[in-house]
């Protein structure tokens, strides 16, 4: 009996030994989730509709935009108060004549500076950059509506931005150009930062109202996320 227990003992104490010696089999690692062009575009317009604030500055590096009758504007640069307040500057011509002046929007409402006396004057625009800098309405909607979206360098980037490529319908600027062709297609070019998502720059090849020339380019950047900013109307 004694000779039984102690052989069961044995043979309970070997198993408990092996299992012990056993290794554990390693968790399977998870598949990454492949990074796409159209993945990014989702996520940064999300992260763009989130924003407070921001910076932001439109250059024509070829042709113009005519904001108001015989006033072609080609440098506009701003700070916007979401969700529906823009104060900028802009600087183009009238004719033969150079001009500057400031523009507010708050809603539907639009103030410029008279070009020759400096008094804010209340105005009706063609053109009011609030749409697009609308960061829900606009931005995020023009991102939404880029097709054939690729990278533009390979992945892993060495650099601290997606450059993505993609083709817009000229209509899908109207928020920020106003009247704007129907069956257009622009180039488009975009930079995101990799760790925040932002959109940090925007590059428009094409024309896109009917006043453009063919090889209109627009460059868009923006900066100062979330800083400070308090816009209201003239006084």
């Amino acid at each position: 009996m004694v000779r039984t227990t102690l052989a069961a003992v044995y043979v309970l104490t070997a198993l408990w030994l092996a299992a012990c010696g056993r290794s554990t089999p390693p968790s399977p690692t998870p598949t990454p989730t492949p990074v796409t062009p159209q993945g990014v575009l989702a996520q940064s317009g999300q992260v763009m509709a989130s924003l407070a604030s921001f910076h932001f500055r439109m250059v024509h590096e070829v042709g113009s935009t005519e904001m108001l009758p015989g006033l072609k504007v080609d440098d506009v640069f701003g700070d916007v108060q979401t969700p529906d307040r823009l104060l900028a500057e802009f600087r183009g011509l009238f004719g033969a004549f150079t001009i500057k002046a400031q523009i507010i929007a708050i809603g539907e409402e639009n103030y410029m500076t008279n070009p020759l006396s400096g008094v804010w004057e209340k105005v009706d625009t063609q053109v009011t950059p609030i749409g697009f800098f609308n960061p829900r309405e606009g931005i995020a909607s023009m991102m939404g509506q880029i097709t054939e979206a690729q990278f533009l360098d390979p992945l892993p980037t060495n650099s601290d931005v997606f450059r993505i490529g993609g083709v817009l319908e000229a209509r899908a600027l109207r928020p920020l150009l106003g009247n704007t062709l129907t069956t257009e297609l622009v180039s488009v070019e975009l930079h995101i930062e990799q760790t925040s998502l932002r959109l940090l720059r925007a590059v428009f090849e094409g024309a896109v109202t009917p006043t453009d020339q063919p090889d209109t380019l627009r460059l868009v950047t923006m900066s100062g996320f979330n800083e400070p900013v308090t816009i209201e109307p003239p006084q």
